[in-house]
């Protein structure tokens, strides 16, 4: 399938501290920011995933500074699928900042996160390319579907996976008893232009 691809943040003892870190923020989160939409994921109030849009992980007021790093490597990816994967002409200034929407996943066992999609629009207007980061998973993988092709990627810990926001996709029943934790990203290629509500558009953070 086309416009997707992987990247890997090596050190995967940095990405441990980022998983307990944002683990332990998990009730912080729910309990501070409000509910926004379950996003078509099957996800209810009470899942952390509702709340994307109202804060953007790397503006919690405690971040480990791994976080900083961690936020390179995702610029360093985005601006290599932009140059390397997307249809030529889809971006052309890369003088003017992304903004980079990130927000925190938690499932459970028995739990997973059901079909859905980033963006109504099918391929003729990009303005934002969607993202999963996996910080900590065991046997389950993400599916992506776009005209009736579906391809399954392995939720391996430290990868970032990049995709167009029209794609459908979905994960697999989480069967461990341990959380799958992941990031969620949207990464709109004009920050200062993006089109959204005041608090979804001052917590964006330009890569």
């Amino acid at each position: 399938m086309e416009y997707i691809k992987t990247y890997f943040f090596e050190d995967l003892d940095k990405i441990n501290v980022i998983s307990d870190y944002l683990a332990n923020k998990e009730s912080y989160i729910i309990n501070n920011y409000p509910f926004v939409s379950s996003y078509n994921t099957g996800l209810e109030e009470n899942n952390v995933i509702t709340r994307s849009g109202a804060y953007n992980v790397f503006k919690l007021d405690d971040n480990p500074v791994v976080m900083d790093e961690y936020l390179s490597f995702i610029s360093n990816s985005y601006y290599d699928y932009i140059d390397n994967v997307l249809p030529n002409k889809t971006f052309n200034n890369v003088d003017i900042s992304p903004g980079l929407n990130c927000w925190l996943n938690v499932i459970r066992e028995n739990e997973k996160i059901a079909m859905h999609k980033h963006s109504e629009h099918d391929g003729d207007l990009w303005s934002f390319v969607s993202a999963t980061s996996v910080l900590n998973a065991s046997n389950t993988s993400t599916n992506y579907e776009y005209k009736n092709e579906v391809v399954s990627i392995n939720n391996t810990i430290g990868s970032l996976t990049i995709f167009p926001p029209f794609y459908n996709h979905w994960t697999d029943i989480h069967n461990s008893t341990e959380k799958r934790i992941t990031l969620g990203m949207d990464i709109s290629f004009h920050k200062e232009g993006c089109i959204g509500c005041e608090s979804y558009s001052s917590n964006l953070v330009a890569l």
